[in-house]
């Protein structure tokens, strides 16, 4: 019962996940811009949207250097166009981890 609450790997992630809300953990791996959304993307293969409108919320996360650092997103996770994502509309939903 407790297991939805604690931080899943990307690599863990599947169909049960969809449209549930979760933690999600991983390395920010890239960054792109598309569209209306600054993607910050973990492990290569999920996708954290921002909101560019948005996007000077974030200002802390972003103005840190954020590239291969550990992060733990929550959310409600998507599948669309055949990529996991989560997309972040308040900065509480992304945090970064402290390195052991």
């Amino acid at each position: 019962m407790f297991d939805d609450y604690a931080p899943k790997a990307v690599s863990a992630i599947g169909q049960q996940d969809l449209n549930q809300y979760r933690l999600v953990r991983g390395v920010v791996t890239d960054f792109e811009r598309k569209g209306q959304y600054l993607w910050l993307i973990l492990d290569n293969n999920f996708y954290v949207g921002i909101p560019q409108a948005g996007s000077g919320n974030f200002s802390n996360l972003l103005a840190l250097n954020s590239l291969k650092r550990a992060v733990i997103v929550r959310g409600k996770l998507y599948f669309s166009y055949k990529k996991w994502q989560i997309i972040a509309t308040h900065p509480s939903q992304i945090s970064l981890e402290n390195p052991p």
